[in-house]
């Protein structure tokens, strides 16, 4: 399964993945307030990951597939409760 970096930005901004790609590349996400500029870091459960102008999440995990095989994801904002089914679980 693909749980790339740039998978869950792109979730997140709900951007494409090239575009998160350019947010990566220019240091505005940071993992435990670190910057990451890695777009092929894999996350795993109980990351804390912040995304300049969209906000700080907790990357829950997993919780399954949907028809197309795409992998349902569980981010936690601070604050809020949110599910997405962005991720593809190919790593193209």
């Amino acid at each position: 399964s693909s749980l790339r970096a740039d998978c869950i930005v792109s979730a997140v901004a709900n951007t494409s993945r090239s575009q998160a790609k350019n947010i990566i590349q220019a240091g505005e996400f940071k993992l435990f307030s670190s910057p990451v500029t890695d777009c092929d870091y894999q996350l795993s459960g109980g990351d804390v990951f912040s995304v300049r102008g969209f906000g700080k999440y907790r990357f829950s995990g997993v919780i399954g597939t949907t028809r197309r095989d795409r992998l349902r994801i569980v981010l936690l904002k601070f604050g809020k409760y949110i599910e997405r089914n962005r991720c593809n679980d190919s790593t193209s």
